[in-house]
């Protein structure tokens, strides 16, 4: 049985080093931690544990009248 040349071409990532190189598609780009930082990299976006819990809250009740 003969695979599809989808299914066999395995592509390897390009990793570069360039920083001009994080718009280009498929292409891992490699820097330091400082370069990171400074682009945002790691920048948190999570919720807080107060403002998740002020929305189950808020969904709790927006429940709650859709029900009465």
């Amino acid at each position: 049985m003969e695979q599809s040349p989808s299914k066999a071409f395995h592509r390897m990532p390009i990793i570069s080093a360039n920083i001009d190189d994080l718009a280009t598609p498929g292409v891992l780009v490699e820097m330091v931690q400082n370069d990171a930082d400074r682009l945002g990299a790691f920048r948190e976006r999570a919720l807080s544990f107060e403002d998740a819990f002020d929305a189950t809250i808020e969904l709790g009740v927006y429940v709650l009248r859709q029900r009465g």
